[in-house]
């Protein structure tokens, strides 16, 4: 009999980050293999209408919504280690599955999944309710985790040497691209999402928030120099975070749909992925499952990820990441190779596989009991 499995997936309220597809694709693809029931926590958010809709039917996740304060919550789970998630979500499951860093207080097995540890790394770099109470949480409570999940091998690394975790209870479970990126999408579906987002013909995509660590501040830079080299040079269109500084060249959105974004990854000459640290690099996965070449900083784990399907830009040297992609979207020849090289390295990485995998990770939390 398979397990079952309490997730937290509060994540999934508001609008949809890494984390949150982290937990909305791994639930789904779950579901079809054992009972898995989405604890969601919130005064403020109700489950948004797409997520009603996903979650019917037999073969989906269960959603237990609660009206409770999220930040208030989480403090109480560090300092006081209540209430704990029987109290407040009922006891139907055989273990807990925190896909955020937290180690939720519950008398079961619980698995944790580390995206990555740039905050221990990096003690300054985060915020008070982002990085620095992770690492007090994981820091004091890791004893308490039965298995942790590495979404990959940088990061399984990283938790052994900065947590101190003994290498057994830390598996690796690779993340993959969304399902909407690689479902089937009618012709007229995808010009219609094309002709709403209004983008020039030929340009360079970025998205992302405002995360020091993603480098938004050195793309900027560099792309500044490109368009000197080169007057020439394709737009670049940044999605995500706050308006950057008007330059020649520069187009902005705040935010685009999965649906506009697919549209936008899929016709760009190629994604600028310039990140310091990446746990795993989400964006970097969905743009060789489309085929769209890709120019990212050579760190973390993006060549883990991409291997030999990308070209490798230098964060912190402005000057080198312009003539890198002065030298790749002039370049034809190259740009086809890495078209023809992504989807074959992306087809590797899918949401059933990664799905079977946390199943045998839940399976050997419940034989440490």
């Amino acid at each position: 009999m398979s397990p079952r499995v309490l997730m937290e997936g509060s994540a999934l309220l508001g609008e949809l980050t890494g984390v949150g597809i982290y937990v909305r694709e791994l639930a789904l693809a779950l579901s079809h293999e054992m009972e898995v029931r989405l604890f969601l926590a919130s005064l403020k958010d109700s489950i948004p209408p797409w997520l009603r809709e996903e979650c019917r039917g037999p073969k989906a996740p269960l959603l237990l919504h609660r009206r409770l304060p999220a930040r208030c919550l989480l403090a109480a789970w560090h300092t006081l280690r209540i209430p704990g998630m029987e109290w407040i979500a009922g006891t139907g499951h055989d273990l807990v599955h925190s896909p955020n860093y937290t180690v939720l207080p519950t008398r079961f097995p619980l698995v944790v999944t580390l995206h990555d540890l740039y905050f221990l790394r990096n003690p300054t770099a985060g915020t008070e309710w982002g990085g620095r109470f992770f690492a007090r949480n994981l820091r004091r409570h890791r004893h308490r985790v039965t298995r942790f999940i590495a979404v990959s091998e940088l990061t399984r690394r990283d938790a052994i040497e900065l947590l101190g975790l003994e290498p057994h209870r830390v598996s690796v479970v690779l993340e993959a691209p969304r399902q909407d990126f690689l479902a089937p999408v009618s012709p007229e579906a995808e010009e219609h999402a094309w002709n709403q987002l209004d983008f020039p013909r030929d340009y360079l995509l970025s998205y992302g928030n405002d995360d020091p660590r993603k480098n938004r501040s050195g793309l900027l830079a560099a792309y500044k120099i490109l368009r000197q080299i080169d007057p020439d040079s394709p737009p670049l269109v940044l999605v995500g975070g706050q308006p950057p500084p008007t330059q020649p060249g520069l187009v902005w959105r705040p935010y685009l749909s999965a649906v506009e974004l697919r549209s936008a990854l899929q016709r760009a000459l190629l994604l600028v992925y310039p990140s310091h640290y990446e746990g795993f690099g989400l964006p970097v996965a969905e743009a060789l499952a489309l085929g769209t070449p890709v120019a990212a900083a050579a760190t973390g784990a993006i060549p883990e990820i991409a291997r030999d399907a990308y070209i490798e830009l230098d964060p912190a040297s402005a000057e080198q990441m312009a003539h890198a992609l002065r030298g790749l979207y002039g370049d034809s020849a190259l740009l086809h190779r890495l078209r023809d090289l992504g989807p074959r390295h992306a087809a590797k990485l899918s949401w059933k596989r990664a799905a079977r995998e946390t199943m045998a990770v839940y399976r050997a939390a419940l034989e440490d009991r």
